[in-house]
């Protein structure tokens, strides 16, 4: 039986963020219905509470706040303090590459001393955030069926790619499908570009494909060789 392409990560609990050597990524579990909101929502930047505010739900705004307060929290933890002050997740100030990717605006003593790098995606009630001091991407989806996978297949894989997707058992077309399009989605994030960018003059990244929890899947990718993969679960923030 050959092997299979997926790695099965455990996530310690974790409060704090520790220590993130030069060939590690940190990848950050976030259940988003587990943590209270109104704590989330104190930390989020006016920019924030406005794109919150603007989905249609108040289950997408719960999640939304959730996701990027702990996106700040976990941040905070990895930047090196301001003397004798650690930062502060509400300080943070984030800038945006031309399609949209997140960077953390720092000041050049900081940038210098400790580069950090990290993307976060999130489905449904379930969010990953992958930390690094190089460039990384992180995708991740609920593996569901889909009606006209086949036909998004051929519109956005390689030739290849689909003929592999209509061989598939029906059953087995779901992850199948979803193992592709996380790859395709965490490549695009890795450089910040579209995920119809031309990356061919770009050396090819590392792909790790993860089940993060049953039922899921996620791809991370990353310009390391061969990255030290940890993975951590963020515990709830009191009220």
């Amino acid at each position: 039986m050959p092997a299979s392409p997926f790695t099965l990560l455990e996530f310690t609990p974790a409060r704090t963020s520790p220590g993130l050597p030069e060939n590690a990524i940190h990848l950050w579990r976030i259940e988003l219905d587990r943590h209270p909101v109104d704590s989330c929502r104190s930390l989020l930047s006016q920019d924030e509470s406005e794109r919150a505010q603007r989905f249609a739900t108040e289950t997408l705004q719960r999640r939304f706040s959730v996701a990027r307060a702990s996106l700040r929290r976990i941040l905070a933890g990895y930047l090196p303090p301001d003397g004798a002050k650690p930062a502060d997740p509400e300080d943070l100030i984030f800038a945006y590459g031309p399609n949209g990717k997140p960077a953390l605006a720092l000041d050049p003593a900081r940038e210098a001393s400790a580069p950090l790098e990290f993307n976060l995606s999130h489905s449904d009630e379930l969010a990953l955030l992958a930390v690094c001091r190089r460039p990384v991407g992180i995708d991740i989806e609920p593996i569901r069926p889909l009606a006209n996978a086949i036909a998004i297949a051929r519109r956005t894989f390689p030739p290849a790619v689909t003929q592999e997707l209509e061989g598939l058992p029906e059953r087995d077309l779901p992850q199948g499908f979803f193992q592709h399009w996380t790859a395709l989605e965490a490549r695009a994030k890795l450089h910040g570009g579209g995920i119809f960018s031309d990356d061919r003059s770009r050396v090819p990244p590392t792909l790790l494909h993860l089940i993060p929890r049953q039922d899921w899947i996620a791809c991370l990718a990353s310009g390391l060789t061969a990255p030290t993969i940890v993975g951590y679960q963020l515990g709830p923030q009191a009220q």
